[in-house]
């Protein structure tokens, strides 16, 4: 058996913090990302293509993702507009040493950083990123390999004249304790569905996963044993699937009876979310207000919700002695 939700503590401060930020209503904007300096980390590199647009994959060759990714770089590369380079940089784990590459046979080049010198100066964490920098070294967009999305940004960095305000194309992750985005999208069986539809009576988890992803179908399986105990506890729980094609749905079928299941076509929820990283979670509560995000694991989960049903309690019984 789980543990119970209730059974997590913290300080009497961070619980009148987490009520303020909760609170209904409550508005934040969202914050603008600054046009960062030129990246140093990429200098030789620059040398090497002078001039040019440098569209960067991060990965490793172990990484379904990695290999996902590089098709796609590759089918880019065969019509890919003058002025652009491709590269993928083969990326060693934290503390390893990076194997020896196997053979190489697509239509752009590879680099290794086997130490890490790169990744490490640009807060490289997940396999596999896409970079894009100007040709002046500065970083445009880290995130996803997005078939869409990358091309469309590359191409607005291309047609920039000179004294052109910079704009950066990463995306920013909603804030805690700001709005959910909003979530217009289809279940599995092709019923529209919205934050609302699918909240339970204090709140909705949103898991988000890809079928290529190892880690992700592994936490599904975490999320499968605590799907009863959340929903027990008034959280209904909404599993957000990148749109990797309709074969990988069949991956997913065994856990429609304990949640939502969300075909993520086009990945509008995904790019709504600003996800980049699976498994990935939201806790949103009912009043559409984000309470946290995170990486997905067992642990995270438990501490996140046992947090939020405690502030939940604690707010409750501050309303009920303020009662006239």
């Amino acid at each position: 058996m789980l543990r119970a939700f209730t059974t997590f503590r913290i300080g009497c401060f961070s619980l009148l913090l987490l009520i303020f930020i909760s609170a209904c209503g409550k508005k934040n904007e969202p914050p603008s990302l600054k046009v960062p300096p030129p990246s140093t980390c990429i200098k030789q590199i620059q040398k090497d293509n002078p001039g040019q647009i440098l569209v960067m994959l991060f990965g490793r060759n172990e990484c379904p993702g990695t290999r996902k990714a590089t098709t796609i770089l590759d089918d880019y590369a065969a019509t890919k507009p003058p002025g652009v380079t491709i590269l993928r940089v083969d990326v060693p784990l934290p503390g390893e040493k990076l194997a020896t590459l196997p053979e190489w046979s697509h239509r752009f080049d590879r680099i290794a950083d086997k130490e890490r010198s790169i990744a490490d100066q640009l807060s490289f964490f997940y396999y596999p990123t896409l970079y894009i920098f100007d040709k002046d070294g500065v970083l445009r967009f880290q995130g996803g390999c997005d078939v869409h999305e990358f091309p469309a940004i590359v191409k607005n960095i291309l047609s920039e004249k000179k004294g052109d305000k910079k704009k950066v194309y990463s995306r920013i992750m909603p804030e805690i304790g700001a709005p959910a985005p909003t979530l217009a999208a289809k279940e599995i069986n092709g019923t529209s569905v919205d934050l609302k539809s699918i909240s339970g009576s204090k709140g909705v988890l949103l898991f988000f996963a890809r079928a290529s992803c190892p880690f992700s179908m592994k936490e599904l399986v975490n999320l499968d044993e605590l799907a009863g105990p959340l929903n027990d506890n008034g959280i209904s729980t909404a599993l957000i699937i990148q749109d990797e094609g309709k074969d990988s749905l069949s991956r997913f079928e065994k856990y429609k009876s304990k949640m939502t299941l969300i075909p993520d076509t086009g990945n509008y929820v995904f790019n709504k979310y600003a996800v980049s990283v699976t498994p990935y979670f939201y806790l949103v509560d009912t009043c559409g207000t984000i309470f946290a995000h995170r990486s997905f694991t067992k642990g995270a989960v438990i501490n996140t919700v046992n947090g939020y049903l405690e502030q939940k309690r604690i707010k409750d019984s501050l309303n009920s002695l303020g009662a006239g």
